[in-house]
């Protein structure tokens, strides 16, 4: 890490209708550093990239960035980019109905007389594939991967640019514990190259692991900034929510109830080759006030297996349910409503929400009637 400042904003505030997102931040982020910036929902922190990055245009805030010393005025992404910052955001902004390849040299692509070559994009495609370990063919459509693989495809383009600066915002919210450690290698390696990087997370171990400074953001505004040799958990919680913290994870002495949920010989065959299984016998129980957490790596069958549960997945499942004691057989996701089973999807973007609708009509009757 050198000394010589990459990335330097000032002053800068947001504003939205009744509310100041961000302000006055101001802050240098140096060559081949990576500097975390944490901190609680409605922070700012996200609201901030969105400056950096020209998602929101310079005319739509005050203050100033500049970059390499020279005063930037972002109108959009592309000039943001053009420039050497580039963002991955949280939503993940990828054309479903393309394949990995496309979306990976997408507003790049390879070309010969002005015609795209897709041997070429196929081949260089192929070879970040197998440099992020992502376990795709370049040739599949977006639409038909999961939203982790999602995130690193994300990632990859986004390092294959002439990159200066690196927003990461949230990157590890989807992915596992593998998947993580492939991003950091890829961070770490940018750090070697001089290239500085902007991480935001709320998860407090990766920060320690990653960061050489650590920033602290609350209300909008820049609490606190320190090396992260200076920055332990208790302060940054405490910076975080604006008074000491003597227990961020206090003990609680809580005695399971009685089985809510019993799920029993899980087996989900693959749609397109029947003799595969993605899910094999799987069985466990959910009590009273309990949370059961189920992990594994991109393509263990975690998701197949709730989908199988609400009667949501397109192919063969076996599966057998008790619900407080009682046989239940949920044939579809309303099926599952009507037994008071919520769900809340892995794409929440996509599956989660009607864009196109209002927030109120996003609340169906049964929310309402069972309050959950």
């Amino acid at each position: 890490m050198g000394d010589q400042v990459v990335l330097r904003f000032s002053e800068l505030t947001k504003q939205f209708p009744g509310v100041i997102a961000v302000q006055n931040a101001s802050l240098e982020i140096k060559a081949g550093e990576i500097h975390s910036i944490v901190g609680g929902n409605g922070a700012g922190k996200s609201t901030l990239m969105k400056m950096l990055s020209g998602v929101y245009p310079y005319d739509s805030y005050s203050g100033t960035i500049e970059l390499m010393g020279e005063k930037c005025q972002f109108k959009n992404i592309l000039e943001a980019q053009s420039k050497g910052i580039v963002m991955i955001p949280q939503d993940l902004n990828m054309a479903n109905e393309l394949t990995v390849a496309e979306n990976l040299f997408m507003g790049n692509y390879p070309n010969k007389r002005g015609i795209i070559d897709y041997y070429t994009m196929y081949s260089e495609a192929q070879k970040i594939i197998d440099e992020f370990d992502l376990n795709v063919d370049p040739l599949t459509k977006v639409k038909e991967i999961g939203i982790a693989q999602k995130q690193l495809i994300i990632i990859a383009r986004a390092m294959h640019y002439d990159v200066k600066v690196l927003l990461l915002d949230e990157p590890t919210a989807t992915l596992s514990d593998k998947e993580c450690k492939i991003l950091f290698e890829k961070v770490r390696e940018l750090k070697k190259k001089n290239i500085a990087c902007i991480y935001i997370s709320h998860r407090l171990e990766e920060v320690k692991e990653i960061s050489d400074v650590i920033t602290v953001m609350r209300d909008g505004r820049i609490v606190g900034t320190a090396p992260n040799s200076e920055m332990d958990e208790k302060r940054i919680v405490s910076l975080m929510v604006g008074r000491d913290v003597d227990e961020v994870y206090p003990e609680h002495d809580r005695t399971p109830g009685e089985v809510i949920l019993s799920v029993r010989n899980v087996t989900i065959k693959d749609p397109k080759v029947p003799t595969k299984k993605i899910v094999d016998n799987v069985s466990f129980e959910l009590r009273k006030g309990e949370i059961l957490s189920m992990y594994g790596l991109v393509g263990a069958g975690r998701t197949e297996t709730i989908l199988a549960m609400l009667g949501a997945f397109k192919g063969p499942v076996e599966c057998e349910m008790e619900l407080k004691g009682e046989p239940v057989r949920i044939k579809s996701p309303s099926d599952a409503v009507k037994h008071k089973i919520g769900f809340l999807p892995e794409d929440r973007k996509r599956e989660g929400v009607i864009e196109t609708t209002s927030v109120g009509n996003n609340f169906p009757p049964f929310t309402r009637q069972y309050g959950s």
